[in-house]
C-alpha cells in the first residue's frame, strides 16, 4: 500500500526578506508559525494531530489548529490515495512553494520541485490526520 501525500501550493508567491537578508515565502513562514514543521533536506516529516487534511467533495482542504481552512486544492482525488489516507488515517500534508520554473527548460517532475525546495527551506510538512 502506498501512502497519501497533499502538497498545497499558493497560485502566486508572497517572497520576502528577513532581516538576516534570507530570502522566504511569507505564506510558509505563516504555517510554520501556526505549528506545521519546515521540512528540510534528509528528514522525515514529524507527526503532528493540531493540523488536518479534509476530504471535500471538490478536493482536499488544510485546515490549521483553530480549524480553520488554510488552504484548499480542487482536485479530483484517486480512489487509491483516499484507500491509503483512510487506511493510515494520516496524510503527509504539504505546504509550499517549489522552485520557480525556468522558460528554456521544462517543468521538472514533483519530485524534483519537492527536493528542491527541501533544499530551499521553503516547504512545511507533517503527517496529519485525515479530516472525514
Amino acid at each position: 500500500m502506498g501512502v497519501a501525500v497533499a502538497w498545497f501550493e499558493p497560485a502566486s508567491a508572497a517572497w520576502t526578506e528577513t532581516l538576516t537578508g534570507s530570502r522566504c515565502e511569507a505564506q510558509v513562514e505563516a504555517a510554520i508559525l501556526l505549528g506545521l514543521p519546515r521540512w528540510p533536506s534528509a528528514t522525515h516529516p514529524a507527526r503532528v494531530t493540531t493540523w488536518g487534511v479534509g476530504l471535500r467533495a471538490t478536493g482536499l482542504a488544510l485546515h490549521d489548529p483553530t480549524g480553520h481552512v488554510f488552504a484548499y486544492s480542487v482536485a479530483e482525488i484517486p480512489s487509491n490515495w483516499t484507500t491509503a489516507a483512510r487506511a493510515l488515517g494520516a496524510v503527509a500534508a504539504v505546504y509550499g512553494v517549489g522552485p520557480l520554473q525556468q522558460a528554456v527548460h521544462p517543468e521538472p517532475l514533483p519530485a524534483q520541485r519537492l527536493t528542491e525546495a527541501r533544499r530551499d527551506g521553503t516547504v512545511a510538512a507533517a503527517w496529519v490526520p485525515l479530516l472525514e
